[in-house]
């Protein structure tokens, strides 16, 4: 997606259209419904005072086309399948566009929604932690192991909770 020379409005119209594609991405990967997806971007057009919008949501795909009247750009992202809903991440990025002011930029909208993208995870880590420490001491009880075995698995679980950052 490059602008021609004889159009300064592409470029700006390029940004919008990336970070569209960005939030459309991350709401398809995070298991939204395409009514969501589609009032999330309209909101993001907005917000980033992007020309016209025509937003298509289906099952494998995204097409967004955008038409400023000198320029149009469109888009299609096909995706190998549709994730497991992820509330979480949904959530946050409700948040996130929901305080979005009016006028901001779509380099820093990308950068924002990569950030949420990597901070926010399915469950918790303290879930994630107990969960493993709970099924890994109900599997060393009922195959009748000793105080050794159930301090491994005490170890063991400190040692995820540091890997993932508790």
């Amino acid at each position: 997606m490059s602008a021609s020379a004889s159009d300064p409005n592409g470029d700006r119209v390029n940004g919008i259209l990336e970070a569209e594609l960005a939030l459309g991405t991350l709401l398809f990967e995070a298991g939204a419904a395409g009514q969501r997806i589609f009032d999330s971007l309209e909101l993001l057009n907005e917000r980033l005072g992007g020309p016209a919008i025509h937003i298509q949501v289906n099952y494998e795909s995204i097409l967004i086309a955008l038409d400023s009247g000198s320029s149009a750009r469109t888009v299609l992202r096909r995706y190998s399948r549709k994730a497991s809903l992820n509330g979480r991440l949904l959530a946050a990025v409700s948040r996130y566009l929901n305080s979005l002011p009016q006028g901001t930029g779509p380099k820093e909208v990308i950068s924002t929604l990569l950030d949420i993208r990597s901070s926010v995870h399915a469950y918790p880590t303290w879930q994630v932690v107990l969960g493993f420490i709970g099924f890994s001491v109900i599997l060393v009880y009922f195959n009748h192991a000793d105080g050794g075995g159930l301090l491994i698995v005490a170890i063991s679980g400190l040692v995820l909770a540091l890997v993932l950052g508790w």
